[in-house]
């Protein structure tokens, strides 16, 4: 071949470009990044909108089914999720794989401008958020100290602005903690006699507490800035403030109001290992390193721990650094193992130490091409790269064991090392090309599966190419090379360990002649016994059954803990506070932390990802490494204690972060219920719980609609109302100002902003006798609430779901000890056996989903694979049948693997899936060569 040729003719030349890629590999090895997962933009965008003091129902008709309209008609959109909550609508729109999301979510605030005029005039301008990787939080860390509780809030302010500024990171989310706020509570008898209208303070406050910026002013050749300076400088003059007159006397705010520096109302409780504390979530900018910020954020917590006094400890939680490392280490390690066996076992039947090392060298030159060729196309180092190297390190030395051995063969018919070189190599060549081009032709269709998956099998498939490719390069010219010119020739007596390696080697030999000449004289019996095996195989796919991913052993471990919805905070935290106590009691020697949070949602976030109420909880256990093989026990008890405790309900998952935050993995199985009615869907949801509950391995049940949250509602008597000129609008909002509180004004003091609240005192609305008497200002004077309003106690639905604009109620559920696809199964059979109300349909998602969805799309790849390889061997025999007889060592592998899971108690997966794929490829190499040189036997002896 030329390419032989001349790699033996100038020798320096090609040592020097093995060398330049083994250099570049390094130096790609050095500035590639680390992470754990391949970068990704994934096509999803969140549209959350405020409507404060509104319930789910009125959420969904004023706020969620218009915006849903405008959404709908941007181009690319390929699913509209929505929830409609307590105060919030959260809009999540998914999009095509590989739309440029920037112009997407532009597209959206286009459209939603269009229709903010005819929205309340109360509901907030949407967010609009990119679902970016970078919201998994980077670090986590705790702010424990013997302080109060303000204190500890002052020093986490301060903190959370020096977190702000490490290189690197995005945004820190601070939990817990608690601010002050000036209360203004109202004397409702006091401002019922002023006669001043709760419209009027609110402006008057409003006014008062300003500074006015007017312009600029030349004088006498200086330029002046000019402004009113009027801002509130402490509280007397908030207390002495004139908000109107009665009878000529000045009515200061002081004689309606009682004005008090308070703490906020408590929204959330946050301990670590059952102490109160501040938690921070840190996120890292999108473009920014995992592995460089939290490195970063270690040496600034290491700064300010030493910073602290003695009785305040700022700890790290959870480092996913550390995850990173780990596993991109033991991948490492594994990959170097590999290389050290399949050297070894090189050695055992080559025999020979030079012609081991020779062969040997197309590992590591292979490797550092793959690496360099990684570095230029924008890779990083993560575990999916990684494993492609992984995959290949076993392969690379494949092509090189043909040629080396082509070129012995020749060189023992009497070629000189140059001639023997060539000749030998010219022999093999088309055969170890066709069977390189094989197993990365098997790898070709994974770039055409859709979704997150593609992303992730993309840098997976390119990093395997590039080894192979750049092995075969060695194989035609290093090995030629290297033998020609170094390789020493002569035959050495083999005594002791060799002469037994070579004793064995030909009786294995011999051992394979009888096997073949069997098979041979016997075809008809060989073909039935494969034909049996492969469809014993088949059979055992029931036994084995199917899953999505593969179980992780992890460290961390989420229990999402919940009471009854309505259940109040301190009732709640009660509850939760004793499973807590438990855990850290029966588990403490394997736990490295536990964060617990009870109450509403810190940020926006978190109102995304998770529907957190006051009634709910999550506590994250981070067990030591050396235990994270417990979890599973851990996860059981932890469920078993949940039932002893009255009314609360658990759900326990421990697989989380980057893989379920993309949509794909975990074992949840949830099933969507379609109907408009919800009343009719509340039933229908409890009929289904009740039916599948019974179901082994499927825990953590519960529905969207299951239970309705109590509400007090205020049916305004229009009739009334009118005659005294008051619609329902100005009516919510005097008793939303007087029971929930209205941010007046603010005021600064220190440097420090604080919230202005007006509001009733609780003696005064804790009770309904209390509340029908609140008055409410109206054009006429004052009237009483029972007046022109009825007062109810009613039930409503906590959350209301669409999909695509369709209602929807959801059962969410987990999976353990059974395969997904076979309690997926169950699950259907039951459903479609209950009887469903007219409008209604009901569709198993989740996991399930996504698993049949990947499946379908490998069972299509493995399909075209098997394709490429076959019109790949076609065209290198200029044959179809010997391509047809080779491609029967498709199914013999396929009998391995299926009985390799049935013995190891393996579930087929995902992964498992892709290991069949890459099979397609490898096992008719074997069959390539061997076929290719029978033909040229049948050629040389006619």
């Amino acid at each position: 071949m030329k390419i032989t040729e001349i790699a033996i003719r100038r020798p320096i030349l090609t040592f020097m470009v093995a060398f330049a890629f083994i250099l570049f590999g390094i130096i790609g090895v050095l500035r590639m990044p680390i992470d754990l997962f391949p970068k990704v933009e994934l096509p999803v965008a969140v549209v959350a909108t405020l409507y404060p003091g509104a319930g789910p129902e009125e959420v969904e008709q004023e706020v969620t089914k218009e915006l849903e309209k405008q959404i709908s008609t941007v181009s690319g959109v390929k699913e509209i999720a929505s929830r409609s909550m307590e105060n919030f609508s959260v809009i999540t729109v998914t999009f095509d794989w590989g739309i440029d999301l920037d112009a997407a979510t532009n597209d959206i605030r286009d459209k939603l401008d269009l229709i903010l005029p005819q929205l309340p005039k109360e509901v907030n301008k949407p967010y609009i958020l990119k679902f970016d990787p970078s919201m998994i939080p980077v670090m986590n860390l705790a702010l424990i100290g013997d302080v109060d509780e303000a204190t500890l809030t002052r020093i986490a302010e301060d903190l959370e602005a020096r977190l702000q500024r490490v290189s690197g990171v995005g945004t820190v989310i601070r939990i817990g903690g608690v601010e002050e706020q000036v209360k203004l509570f109202i004397n409702p008898k006091a401002l019922y006699q002023t006669g001043i209208t709760l419209d009027n303070l609110i402006i008057t406050l409003k006014a008062q507490n300003l500074n006015f910026p007017i312009g600029y002013f030349n004088y006498q050749n200086e330029k002046y800035l000019l402004r009113v300076v009027g801002r509130f400088n402490d509280l007397r003059d908030i207390e002495n403030l004139i908000i109107g007159y009665k009878n000529n006397q000045p009515i200061f705010l002081k004689d309606i109001c009682e004005i008090n520096w308070e703490k906020e109302e408590k929204e959330n409780y946050v301990r670590f290992k059952g102490k109160d504390c501040i938690f921070f979530a840190v996120q890292k900018k999108p473009q920014a390193n995992t592995v460089v910020v939290a490195n970063n954020l270690r040496k600034e917590v290491g700064k300010i721990q030493k910073e602290l006094p003695e009785n305040i400890n700022f700890l790290i939680v959870f480092d996913t650094s550390e995850l990173i490392k780990r596993s991109i280490n033991n991948l490492v390690n594994n990959l170097l193992l590999g290389a050290v066996l399949a050297v070894f076992i090189l050695f055992l039947f080559l025999r020979r130490l030079g012609a081991t090392i020779y062969v040997a060298f197309a590992i590591p030159l292979s490797l550092f091409f793959a690496l360099f060729s990684m570095y230029l196309i924008g890779f990083s180092i993560n575990i999916l790269s990684i494993s492609g190297l992984a995959i290949a390190v076993g392969m690379l030395v494949d092509c090189s064991i043909v040629v080396f051995e082509s070129i012995y063969r020749h060189h023992e018919l009497g070629y000189e090392p140059i001639m023997a070189s060539q000749k030998g190599t010219e022999v093999v060549g088309t055969a170890v090309t066709a069977s390189t081009l094989t197993t990365i032709g098997v790898f070709l269709p994974l770039l055409f599966i859709t979704g997150i998956l593609s992303v992730f099998f993309k840098e997976l498939s390119l990093t395997v190419t590039f080894a192979l490719l750049s092995s075969l390069v060695v194989a035609l010219t290093l090995i030629p090379l290297l033998t020609s010119k170094f390789f020493r020739w002569e035959e050495k007596e083999e005594r002791g360990i060799k002469k037994f390696f070579k004793d064995t080697y030909e009786r294995l030999e011999n051992f394979y002649m009888k096997i073949i000449k069997y098979a041979l004289e016997h075809r008809k019996l060989i073909v039935l016994f494969i034909l049996g095996l492969f469809i014993l195989s088949l059979s055992l796919l029931a036994v084995i059954g199917f899953e999505f991913f593969p179980e992780q052993q992890i460290r961390r471990l989420e229990v999402n803990a919940e009471m009854p919805i309505g259940t109040n905070l301190y009732t709640a935290d009660k509850a939760i506070s004793e499973l807590e106590k438990y855990i850290m009691e029966k588990y403490e020697n394997d736990l490295d932390g536990i964060v617990t949070q009870i109450g509403g949602a810190a940020s926006i976030y978190q109102t995304i990802a998770q529907d957190i109420k006051t009634s709910s909880g999550v506590i994250t256990l981070v067990l030591k490494r050396e235990k994270k093989g417990r979890i599973k026990e851990l996860e059981e008890d932890i469920r078993k204690k949940a039932k002893e405790i009255p009314g609360l309900k658990v759900r326990v998952a421990s697989t989380r972060g980057y893989v379920q935050f993309a949509g794909v993995g975990g074992n949840n199985l949830n099933i969507e219920i379609y109907g408009d009615d919800l009343e009719n869907a509340r039933e229908l949801t409890k009929k289904i719980i009740s039916a599948i509950e019974t179901i082994p391995y499927l825990v953590d049940l519960k529905g969207s609609l299951e239970e309705a949250e109590p509400e007090i509602q205020f049916v305004v008597d229009r009739n009334k109302a009118i005659l005294y000129g008051l619609t329902p609008y100005q009516i919510g909002y005097a008793l939303r100002t007087k029971m929930v509180g209205e941010v007046a004004t603010k005021y600064r003091t220190g440097g420090k902003e604080y919230e202005i609240i007006l509001k009733l005192k609780r003696e005064d609305i804790d009770d309904i006798r209390n509340i029908e008497n609140i008055f409410v200002n109206s054009q006429f004077g004052q009237v009483l609430l029972k007046d022109i309003a009825e007062i109810r106690l009613a039930k409503a639905p906590g959350v209301i779901e669409h999909k695509n604009t369709q209602r929807v109620a959801t059962i969410t559920g987990n999976v353990v000890g059974q395969s997904l696809g076979r309690v997926a199964m169950k699950v259907k059979n039951i459903i479609d056996k209950l009887d469903k109300p007219i409008g209604f349909s009901i569709k198993i998602t989740g996991a399930y989903e996504e698993m049949v969805k990947s499946y379908r799309d490998l069972f299509f790849a493995i399909l075209i694979a098997i394709i490429l390889v076959y019109m790949i061997m076609s065209a290198q025999f200029e044959s179809f049948l010997y391509p047809f007889v080779i491609m029967f060592t498709v199914p013999l592998a396929i009998i391995g693997v299926i009985f390799i899971l049935f013995i190891t108690n393996t579930t087929f997966s995902l992964i498992s899936g892709i290991g069949v794929l890459v099979l397609v490829g490898i096992v008719v190499n074997n069959g390539i060569v061997y076929v290719d040189y029978v033909n040229q036997l049948i050629r040389k002896e006619g």
